[in-house]
């Protein structure tokens, strides 16, 4: 069995990149590039807090607005029976016993943590039209 020329954890190592060339010179291919017919646009509505309660969400306004397609929040995901996500990673308390990881959706419910938290995800029919839905969603803290 031949060594890892990364050493044995892979880290702290250089990596050979391959793909700068062609992004580079502009011949290589991004996710922003690719179209399909009828395809959606979704925008994320964030926190700017690092810590609050969301007293309420009223999408009233941007749901009426041209081109959008639907608007979900976290009370939704839940509402929807959305299970949260999995935890990454099996932390160990001092003791070693497994940590309890509380549950952490993919939209932020009844409380934002961070600032850049997801509050809600607005679904257009162009970028333009979620991106103006977004800012139209009326969020109280």
């Amino acid at each position: 069995m031949r060594a890892s020329k990364y050493g044995r954890f892979g880290s702290g190592q250089s990596v050979l990149r391959v793909e700068d060339e062609r992004l580079l010179t502009g011949t290589g291919s991004f996710a922003d590039d690719v179209a399909s017919p009828d395809q959606a646009h979704v925008c994320f509505l964030r926190s700017p807090y690092p810590h609050a309660r969301i007293l309420g969400i009223d999408k009233t306004a941007a749901a009426a607005l041209p081109g959008v397609i639907a608007i979900v929040t976290g009370d939704d995901l839940v509402r929807g029976r959305v299970k949260p996500l999995p935890s990454s990673a099996d932390f160990k308390r001092a003791d070693g016993s497994p940590s309890a990881s509380p549950p952490r959706h993919a939209l932020a419910v009844g409380i934002v943590r961070f600032v850049g938290e997801a509050v809600a995800a607005v679904i257009g029919e162009s970028a333009a039209q979620a991106r103006d839905a977004a800012e139209a969603i009326d969020v109280r803290y």
